[in-house]
């Protein structure tokens, strides 16, 4: 299931649409739990800003 997602800080314009196929992407890890019967992903992303 596609997901996207993006930031929007109050004082600025919003950033891109984050989504798997993204170029930023840096890692993306998903698990299953068949007893709970839940899928989880996690996605990090670069922005391109260092430090803050």
């Amino acid at each position: 299931m596609p997901l996207r997602c993006r930031i929007h800080p109050a004082d600025a314009c919003p950033g891109p649409w984050l989504t798997p196929d993204y170029v930023s992407l840096v890692e993306q890890r998903q698990s299953l739990d068949p007893r709970g019967g839940t899928l989880g992903r996690q996605s990090v992303y670069e922005d391109g800003k260092a430090g803050g």
